[in-house]
């Protein structure tokens, strides 16, 4: 038995930090605010695994159903799509623009293609703001 959900825009979570941090990513630089994912712009991300990676965005608005284990799954919907620039471990890592626009937050990935929650949708969940 499977139970979905329709109406899932994300796949994320949230820490409060009780010490000093920058908002510099590793190998990238500083965070310069939020922004919204272009279609075919070229975009990085450092993760825990992969490091650096770049790649380009090939949806905006993508829906994909994400098997979590063998019996649950959802469906997520207004995902940014890249080609693959990931791997097991890199999840939480944010995608940014040329700009240095925080612009998505990896949550899946294949051979083939990365998934990333649009940043509106975790700027909204969360109420984030740029310091």
């Amino acid at each position: 038995y499977v139970k979905l959900s329709n109406n899932v825009d994300q796949d994320s979570a949230i820490a409060k930090l009780t010490t000093k941090y920058t908002a510099i990513i590793n190998g990238i630089g500083r965070i310069r605010g939020f922004g919204i994912a272009k279609l075919r712009e070229v975009v990085q991300k450092s993760g825990r695994t992969t490091g650096i990676t770049t790649g380009r965005v090939i949806a905006t608005n993508g829906t994909f159903k994400v098997w979590y284990s063998d019996t649950k799954a959802y469906i997520l919907r207004k995902c940014v799509v890249t080609n693959n620039m990931c791997q097991g471990g890199d999840s939480g890592s944010l995608l940014l623009n040329k700009s240095l626009m925080a612009v998505g937050l990896l949550f899946a990935g294949s051979d083939t293609i990365t998934l990333y929650n649009s940043i509106g949708s975790i700027v909204k969940r969360y109420g984030l703001r740029t310091i």
